[in-house]
């Protein structure tokens, strides 16, 4: 059975670490990869500059464990090559707390979603990019909607890759993934 776990995490000494859209960016990209990787489904997110909340469905916290792990080191990793930076990001343990019944779903989403309004980020939680909120009534809610035959060719050429990958990410649940990058390899030549 899932359970949904809210989680938090710190940096050490309050370091703000999200100093860009590109920081939140790159750590997203990150955490969306590993979550698929160990199976754990993100319920809500909320990017602040010194630390992390979010909402997920797993088996059980030893299953958030290596996913938290996981995602914590790479963009660690990334985050210190770019700065020129040694260390740790976040504390060692993050705050972890199981959520079960409607009431207590509903209560910590809006904690979560709410959490800029409370650090005065922001007025109103919707005007906050990283609780991801402005998409739930819009796929594009921070940039004009993409017109691909307006697009250049390096756009056209992602948004095909993105396309291969999503039907292929469907195949593969029927085929097993056999020679996946082989195809992909072909595909961009």
């Amino acid at each position: 059975m899932l359970v949904q776990q809210h989680v938090y995490q710190k940096t050490h000494n309050g370091e703000i670490i999200f100093y860009s859209s590109r920081d939140a960016i790159v750590f997203f990209t990150t955490f969306c990869a590993v979550a698929r990787k160990h199976g754990v489904a993100p319920v809500a997110l909320c990017i602040m500059p010194e630390h992390l909340h979010g909402l997920y469905k797993a088996d059980c916290r030893g299953d958030l464990s290596p996913f938290i792990k996981e995602y914590s080191r790479f963009f660690t990793l990334q985050f210190n090559k770019d700065i020129s930076r040694r260390g740790s990001l976040f504390k060692p343990r993050f705050g972890c707390a199981a959520k079960a019944g409607s009431k207590s779903i509903r209560t910590i989403n809006a904690y979560i979603a709410n959490n800029p309004v409370e650090k005065r980020s922001c007025l109103r939680a919707e005007e906050y990019r990283w609780n991801f909120l402005a998409y739930a009534v819009s796929d594009h809610p921070f940039s004009d909607k993409l017109i691909i035959r307006k697009a250049g060719s390096n756009m056209k050429k992602a948004v095909r890759v993105v396309d291969y990958m999503r039907n292929r990410n469907q195949r593969e649940a029927w085929n097993g993934g056999k020679n996946a990058t082989h195809r992909l390899h072909h595909f961009l030549l």
